[in-house]
């Protein structure tokens, strides 16, 4: 079984324009628990959102993946989430290391949003936007 969301963060975090605007890292399903106390900063937390199934024989998924960026102001969100945006905007067919193997992503696009809100639990703000990833659901070589 494939890793599609780390295959995303992956590459989200080759990406010079993300890294550029990040105070922290990148997250799949949560934040770690050591990044809590700094919270608030510039980190993102990609979580699935289900998808599409794959209605056809060729290995291919269409998942979807919400995307919430943090800062200290709506401001920061928005900076975070504007260069996710153009990073998986950008992607055409990409090969992604992701622990012993590779992942091959095809593109990606958004599915909706941006929109801001605040965390109900925390208070910080955020801004959220989800997308679908097109992603083969075999290992690549």
């Amino acid at each position: 079984m494939i890793d599609i969301l780390e295959a995303v963060r992956a590459f989200l975090l080759d990406q010079a324009g993300v890294r550029a605007v990040l105070d922290g890292g990148i997250y799949v399903g949560e934040l770690e628990g050591a990044e809590v106390p700094s919270m608030p900063r510039k980190v993102a937390v990609i979580v699935p959102a289900g998808g599409l199934d794959n209605q056809s024989y060729v290995p291919i998924g269409s998942p979807r993946v919400d995307i919430w960026c943090y800062g200290k102001l709506y401001s920061e969100c928005s900076d975070v989430d504007l260069a996710i945006c153009d990073a998986l905007a950008s992607m055409r067919r990409t090969r992604q290391a992701v622990s012993s193997s590779f992942v091959l992503l095809q593109d990606a696009f958004y599915a909706s949003g941006p929109y801001t809100a605040r965390d109900p639990d925390t208070g910080w703000p955020i801004v959220h936007r989800q997308y679908t990833i097109h992603a083969a659901e075999i290992a690549a070589s």
